[in-house]
């Protein structure tokens, strides 16, 4: 059975904890200390890691949209490694005082197995990646509510249904519409015309 493949993105500690989790048997795919590293190197790669372990803090700038918002650049960064690995798993490490905002974007994205946690030990790291969360860990979180639409005609489908086909005529149903029409074509000929004075 193949291994899963690890993607850590871990600021600082990359390099320990890539060696700490290789002496546990993990397969570690890459290790970059940014996520914009990481997503330099694995946008053009053909293979993706089966999870990213990310530490919220590894982030080469926390600018976004021309003003520090380090939630925020966080939550772009992510986006971009969910749009070029969908289907990679992403465990999330973010600090106790992270907006709930950011926890709400990232379940949006499709990222469930978040932790918020001041301090983490390497073999807390195992269990998070041993452990899958889904959505229904994060059953309190509200996501993003939809513009109000009072419009019934603005929020239904208009489904388009095939057009009928012509029914399939059985032998005695063509037989028999044959011989009236060669009828009708017998009596149009048999007749004379009647001349008007």
């Amino acid at each position: 059975m193949r291994k899963e493949t690890v993607y850590i993105v871990f600021s600082d500690y990359t390099e320990s904890l890539v060696n700490f989790l290789k002496s546990k048997g993990y397969e570690v795919f890459g290790a970059e200390r940014t996520i914009e590293a990481a997503k330099a190197k694995i946008e053009n790669s053909a293979q993706k890691p089966d999870t990213f372990l990310i530490l919220s803090s590894a982030l080469v700038s926390g600018m976004f949209e021309n003003e520090i918002n380090y939630g925020a650049a966080l939550i772009e960064r992510l986006k971009e490694i969910r749009i070029i690995a969908p289907d990679s798993r992403i465990v999330l490490i973010l600090p106790e005082s992270m907006g709930e905002k950011v926890v709400q974007a990232a379940v949006y994205l499709g990222i469930y197995d978040i932790y918020k946690k001041d301090n983490v030990s390497y073999q807390e790291i195992i269990t998070m990646l041993a452990t899958r969360k889904t959505l229904a860990d994060h059953a309190g979180v509200k996501l993003p509510t939809p513009e109000k639409n009072t419009e019934k005609e603005d929020s239904e489908v208009v489904i388009v249904q095939p057009k009928e086909q012509p029914k399939k005529n059985g032998f005695l149903s063509s037989f028999f519409k044959k011989r009236f029409t060669e009828e009708e074509q017998a009596d149009n000929i048999s007749s004379p015309k009647q001349e008007q004075d």
